[in-house]
């Protein structure tokens, strides 16, 4: 994963995201998600999603192995299912292997929007959560 020294803003995120979920995460890092100028095939536009988006929103994540552009595709959707992206390839080839083995274990939580201006399209930075295994053991995910 990306290694860098984490901003006062990230080391303030961190204490509050812990507070709320820290004993269910072993491990979490943070990523962009990319694709977020498309539309979706229902023609919802995703940027238009991006700005409903709040910071500690829960994120669904999916993954898509029949995606011919990348077989380790994550998409990230908002609860209702509305997809906003992917993650990366980077993210996306380490976190599917985790999916694949031991099921739905990652969470997304909304660290940052970057509103959309006229010279930039919005943007999302995730705070990506993998799940303990004694939290998986005892909060059993249902399928969807």
């Amino acid at each position: 994963m990306h290694k860098h020294a984490l901003s006062e803003e990230d080391k303030e995120f961190d204490r509050r995201f812990l507070a709320i979920i820290g004993s269910a995460i072993d491990k979490h890092f943070y990523s962009k998600i990319v694709g977020v100028t498309f539309n979706n095939s229902d023609g919802i536009n995703r940027q238009d999603l991006l700005g409903k988006c709040r910071m500690f929103e829960f994120l669904d994540l999916y993954r898509e192995p029949e995606n011919t552009a990348d077989p380790n595709a994550i998409y990230v959707a908002k609860t209702a299912g509305a997809k906003l992206g992917y993650l990366d390839r980077h993210a996306a080839s380490e976190i599917a292997k985790d999916f694949d083995v031991r099921g739905k274990v990652w969470l997304a939580m909304v660290r940052a929007v970057t509103p959309k201006s006229k010279d930039r399209a919005a943007g999302m930075v995730l705070c990506l959560c993998r799940l303990t295994d004694e939290f998986v053991r005892t909060h059993p995910v249902k399928s969807s």
